[in-house]
């Protein structure tokens, strides 16, 4: 990332959205359609905020589990039933029609079945596209709430490999990878991602945020600082229709660049984080 930093950069935004869980859905049937409500209601946030900010950004960040809120004592079985996409299902064409509409990048994380693996789910962190198509699917590695792929490693790896494992998406606007909230805190997982020649993480985070150096809160620049990387950080602004308060989670996404300096921090509520004047805000 050397001289290349002299380059005219780009826009990018982490989308500081409320998530409607859909944990109180009786079935399938009533989960998706709040699923494709909310997807309605993100596809005209993220179009006036790319309109607010300008035909320059190319990309944005959505929050974890950004269409569902997480399961509370759910099995894995009935969440894998009411909550997970397929991984060739609607929602991901209706995502994509998305990032077509506004000629970006769009990163987010949901929960999602994969017929290899039956009766299981992972949590899946992707990167569509501004033709609107899949290019990359991270799935979550450490979780101590939901499956992962080391629950079946050996078939995992003998069907994706270590590149499915850890993957990066080489694009014209640098080569982006994904890591999954709390994993931010591992920098095994960063450090694998930048070996593999990630210059961009999208940090799809739901967390408690404060106002203070929390643990992910020094992650992220940490990450950044060891990698040399930029770290695109999106939590969401609160969940709707769960247990919990409505904003035990939320607040404080934040975009560093690789020298570990924070550019842009929000606070709480829905709202966009994006570089301020003067310049964009990744340049690679």
């Amino acid at each position: 990332m050397t001289d290349k930093l002299l380059g005219p950069g780009y826009y990018a935004i982490a989308l500081q959205t409320t998530i409607d869980g859909i944990n109180g859905c009786g079935d399938r049937e009533a989960a998706f359609d709040l699923i494709h409500k909310s997807i309605n209601r993100l596809a005209g946030e993220i179009s006036s905020s790319k309109k607010f900010v300008g035909p320059d950004v190319r990309l944005m960040v959505l929050p974890e589990y950004v269409l569902t809120a997480y399961p509370m004592g759910e099995s894995i079985e009935g969440w894998a039933n009411k909550a997970c996409l397929d991984m060739d299902g609607p929602e991901y064409d209706m995502l994509g029609r998305i990032a077509q509409d506004n000629d970006l990048y769009l990163s987010g994380n949901a929960y999602e079945k994969d017929p290899n693996f039956p009766g299981l789910y992972f949590q899946a962190s992707f990167i569509i596209d501004p033709s609107g198509d899949v290019i990359l699917r991270y799935r979550r590695l450490n979780s101590v709430f939901a499956p992962t792929p080391h629950d079946v490693w050996d078939k995992y790896l003998d069907i994706y490999g270590l590149d499915g494992v850890f993957p990066v998406a080489k694009t014209d606007i640098g080569n982006l990878a994904c890591i999954a909230s709390e994993e931010i805190l591992y920098p095994e997982i960063a450090r694998s991602l930048a070996l593999r020649g990630a210059e961009v993480f999208l940090h799809s985070s739901g967390e408690i945020a404060c106002t203070h150096d929390s643990m992910k809160n020094i992650a992220r620049k940490a990450r950044a600082m060891e990698n040399m990387a930029y770290v695109i950080s999106s939590n969401c602004a609160g969940i709707r229709g769960h247990a919990m308060p409505e904003n035990a989670t939320g607040g404080k996404s934040a975009i560093i660049d690789y020298r570990g300096m924070t550019l842009q921090e929000s606070g709480w509520g829905d709202t966009m984080t994006d570089q301020p004047e003067p310049g964009p805000v990744i340049r690679l």
